[in-house]
């Protein structure tokens, strides 16, 4: 708390702190990644606390691991990974003052690339699950 000065929300960091292990845990068993076994002091700390696997980095150990698991799910047609599909909007069910009651699904633009140019897509994808994720596709 001390090193965040008056930007620190307590309670947050309660749960953070009460909540690591367990969040760790999980994620370890649904990856299979080795995360409990190797703790380090990095800079600022005062104990060892930040969790690494056994071999790597933990950045690309945790994105592999979650990159396998949902092309797994992909494949077993749980869900569909879009690249190169951008966001453009959000599928909203809304209450009679205005309010968002429900996230239904998106809109997005899908961009096909080829030796003849691209070309852009609109798409409207209802879903009862949405999940948005950055960077990198």
């Amino acid at each position: 708390l001390s090193s965040a000065g008056d930007r620190a929300n307590p309670e947050l960091v309660r749960v953070l702190v009460e909540n690591s292990a367990e969040s760790l845990k999980w994620l370890a068993d649904r990856l299979s990644v080795d995360l409990l076994e190797n703790r380090t002091r990095l800079g600022g700390h005062s104990s060892a606390r930040t969790h690494r696997p056994a071999k790597g980095t933990i950045g690309f150990s945790l994105v592999s691991a979650m990159q396998k698991a949902l092309e797994d799910y992909e494949q077993k047609g749980k869900l569909k990974i879009m690249v190169s599909t951008r966001a453009t909007g959000l599928l909203e069910e809304k209450r009679g003052d205005g309010s968002v009651a429900q996230v239904q699904g998106i809109k997005a633009i899908h961009q096909k690339k080829d030796e003849n140019g691209s070309e852009e897509t609109e798409l409207v994808l209802p879903a009862h699950n949405v999940i948005l994720s950055t960077g990198g596709f």
